[in-house]
């Protein structure tokens, strides 16, 4: 049984890139990357994880933490 779930937050992020776990996909916000998106970005291509670009619109509607 494939589990779905979604994970919000850099940091969060960061730890489950470094779980090995699989990972399907990872949605960051367009524009300029510095500290620890640069890091999430590195990691997840090292790993073969697709990275999308997206707008902070599209990731507020996506975000099930409010």
């Amino acid at each position: 049984m494939e589990e779905n779930c979604q994970v919000e937050g850099r940091n969060a992020v960061i730890e489950l890139l470094e779980s090995g776990k699989d990972i399907n996909k990872i949605f960051v916000q367009s524009g300029e990357k510095h500290g620890s998106i640069t890091k999430i970005i590195t990691k997840a291509k090292q790993m073969g994880v697709v990275v999308v670009e997206t707008g902070k619109r599209k990731l507020d509607e996506m975000s099930e933490v409010r």
